[in-house]
């Protein structure tokens, strides 16, 4: 299984999407040539209050988590010292601020 390879951004605003009424917009850029191609790669429909702009946030950060989480255990399989789990923590913290807006 293959992802988009480009990093994932967030965009928030009444014209960021192409269905009408939504707002959060999950998209990503890319170079073809000396053109940068924008793409949607998913847009997060709304609801009563501002859950669909904190669940854009946690699936723009999803691939940060899939990244640590792969370190993870990889660190664990290799029986790595306690600075390697220290910086993956640090890694953990910054993700997680990233979503909650910090």
């Amino acid at each position: 299984m293959t992802h988009t390879k480009e990093k994932w951004k967030l965009a928030i605003g009444e014209h960021t999407c192409f269905h009408e009424g939504n707002r959060v917009s999950i998209y990503c850029e890319s170079k073809d040539g000396e053109e940068i191609v924008t793409s949607t790669i998913a847009e997060v429909w709304s609801t009563c209050d501002d859950t669909d702009i904190a669940d854009g946030k946690l699936i723009v950060s999803s691939r940060d988590m899939y990244e640590i989480l792969k370190q993870i255990l990889e660190n664990q399989e290799a029986g790595h010292d306690v600075n390697d789990w220290e910086q993956l923590m640090l890694d953990t913290q910054q993700v997680i601020n990233k979503i909650e807006g910090e």
